[in-house]
C-alpha cells in the first residue's frame, strides 16, 4: 500500500517598502464654500485624511475624522490632484492639517502636512 504524503504550505508574500517615507502637498486651492484641492504625490502607496482646525494647535493633537469625503488613498509616484470637504470655523484664524500615512511600511509611516494660516470672516450662503 502507497502512502502518499500531502503537503500544504502557506505562504504569505508581504511589501515592506525600505525607500524613506517622501511627499508633496502642492497647489492648494478653496473650490467652493466647503472644499478645497490639493495635488499631491507620495513615493509609497499612502492614506490622506484631512481637517481645517484653530491653527494653534499641533497636527498631532488633533482627531482626523474619515469619510469619503476626507480620506483618499493614493498610489505611489504620481501626481494626484483630490477635493477635500472642510468644515471650516468663521471668524478664527485656522489652518487645514492633514495626516498622511504611508500603508506599505511597517510599522506604518505617519507625518502630518499643516497649511498657512488664514481667517475666513464669513461663509457665503448656497444658491437654490
Amino acid at each position: 500500500m502507497e502512502h502518499i504524503l500531502l503537503v500544504k504550505f502557506d505562504m504569505v508574500l508581504s511589501c515592506v517598502v525600505t525607500e524613506p517615507f517622501v511627499y508633496t502637498i502642492s497647489d492648494f486651492n478653496r473650490t467652493q464654500d466647503d472644499s478645497i484641492s490639493l495635488t499631491m504625490e507620495f513615493s509609497s502607496v499612502s492614506k490622506i485624511v484631512c481637517a481645517a482646525n484653530l491653527s494653534t494647535l499641533l497636527p498631532s493633537e488633533l482627531d482626523f475624522p474619515e469619510s469619503k469625503q476626507t480620506r483618499y488613498y493614493v498610489r505611489s509616484k504620481k501626481q494626484e490632484t483630490h477635493d477635500f470637504v472642510i468644515k471650516y470655523i468663521p471668524d478664527v484664524e485656522q489652518r487645514v492639517f492633514c495626516k498622511v500615512v504611508g500603508l506599505l511600511y511597517d510599522p506604518y509611516v505617519v507625518r502630518y502636512y499643516s497649511s498657512d494660516a488664514f481667517f475666513l470672516s464669513c461663509a457665503l450662503a448656497p444658491w437654490f
